[in-house]
């Protein structure tokens, strides 16, 4: 008897294996339309198309953003769908507006109706209280702030400063190699640059240490959402969890200068003096969390893009002899 039922039991294992495999795709295809589809459901929304079931559009959109042509990919929905479509990236459903005037009305504040908040992976890297997350009031103060300390009479104040890091940074370099890797040089100089205008961080240990996790962290904002490890996403949430570690160093520092009047008018201070001396409708000041959260955002679009479009810049140069001449012509 005891055979037999062992043998019944071993025959029962096939069938609960093929059960299993079945019930485990359409179980994840239900809750698939049960929390992304039916949602949208009976909703006026913009043509497009929301790809694969979890996955999206994200292996399309991260192979273009990898290969530089995220442009490309973008300007290939606009001529399927037109200038405001939809689609699903890194978990998340989003809508992209483009052109001037979508630009101009996202832009014009969070009373228009419009929450412009990041895909999950964005938001994860950013922070919470990242200008791009903030709502409606919240929105307005701290983006009025970060754009009064951005404004072109204070950055003129910083060219001949910035021109002294850049050849700084390059003599260095070519100082002890013949050739150097262009974009990763470049990535350095701006985040020396903005290093020192956002928050006057010095040349130290702690500053090549929030170079290499800024690098890990600027990675993960466009990586497939997998919390496992080794994963892209995975390490740059784990490289953003050290950056505050010393930016809170920072803020004590400055809310110590700020408390004891050394630095008493605002063109003299850097970003996070200008956010600790913020305050909302309230008369509150910002939370720590909050001014972390807003120099990481700030310091990460600084340095991306403008790494980005100098790279692009250099390599136009070295491929079109003509602007190149034109370029020397002109400044010589």
């Amino acid at each position: 008897m005891e055979v037999l039922f062992k043998l019944k039991e071993l025959c029962s294992e096939p069938k609960r294996a093929i059960t299993i495999i079945f019930i485990t795709p359409v179980t994840v295809f239900l809750a698939y339309f049960k929390f992304r589809i039916f949602p949208l459901l009976g909703k006026k929304l913009p043509p497009g198309s929301l790809g694969l079931p979890l996955i999206g559009e994200s292996i399309s959109f991260v192979m273009a953003h990898k290969h530089d042509k995220t442009v490309d990919w973008i300007q290939k929905h606009v001529n399927k769908y037109g200038p405001v479509f939809k689609t699903s990236l890194m978990g998340s459903n989003a809508v992209f507006l483009t052109g001037q005037a979508g630009n101009r009305f996202i832009s014009s504040g969070r009373d228009n109706g419009i929450a412009s908040n990041q895909v999950g992976t964005a938001g994860g890297i950013l922070g919470k209280h990242s200008i791009f997350e903030l709502p409606g009031p919240r929105q307005k103060i701290v983006g009025g702030a970060i754009m009064n300390f951005l404004k072109p009479e204070r950055i003129q104040r910083f060219v001949s400063v910035m021109d002294s890091l850049v050849q700084q940074e390059m003599f260095q370099e070519l100082s002890v190699r013949d050739t150097v890797k262009m974009v990763t040089l470049i990535k350095k100089i701006t985040f020396n640059v903005s290093c020192s205008l956002l928050f006057r961080l010095q040349e130290s240990k702690e500053k090549d240490d929030l170079f290499k996790d800024f690098i890990v962290a600027i990675i993960g904002l466009w990586a497939i959402p997998l919390k496992f490890p080794a994963t892209a996403y995975q390490k740059a949430l784990q490289a953003r969890g050290r950056i505050p570690r010393l930016l809170s160093k920072l803020i004590k520092g400055r809310k110590k200068e700020i408390d004891e009047g050394s630095k008493g008018s605002l063109d003299d201070n850097d970003l996070i003096s200008c956010l600790l001396m913020l305050r909302d409708e309230n008369g509150d000041p910002l939370l720590e969390e909050e001014i972390i959260d807003n120099v990481i955002s700030v310091m990460i679009a600084s340095h991306d893009k403008t790494s980005v479009f100098i790279s692009h810049f250099i390599r136009k140069l070295v491929r079109d002899t003509e602007v190149f001449a034109k370029m020397l012509q002109g400044s010589g």
